[in-house]
């Protein structure tokens, strides 16, 4: 049975560490195709399962900006502060340190 790139993103994003995040563009070259970026934030706001499984919250940009969240950006924020990173100005303060 053929796994949609859908499924693999949301199996390569369970495997994420706790303290550890992604960016859209890392999780797009794991995909085997770099050009994926913005594919990967829609199916990511369509994330059907829970977040604990599939942490999207922990997917931000290349530059360290934090990105959408279906629940809102703010929700994104509270949940990144909670898992001990620090946000500042909408970014992940030294987020080089915390990439996968």
């Amino acid at each position: 049975m053929r796994v949609s790139k859908r499924e693999k993103l949301y199996r390569i994003l369970a495997r994420i560490p706790r303290n550890r995040l992604t960016t859209y563009g890392d999780l797009a070259r794991k995909l085997g195709n770099r050009k994926l970026s913005q594919a990967v934030g829609n199916w990511l706001n369509k994330n059907p399962y829970p977040t604990k499984k599939v942490p999207c919250f922990r997917v931000i940009r290349g530059n360290g900006e934090i990105g959408g969240y279906a629940l809102g950006k703010g929700a994104k924020i509270k949940k990144l502060r909670r898992a001990g990173f620090e946000i500042k100005r909408g970014k992940v303060v030294d987020y080089k340190k915390f990439i996968w």
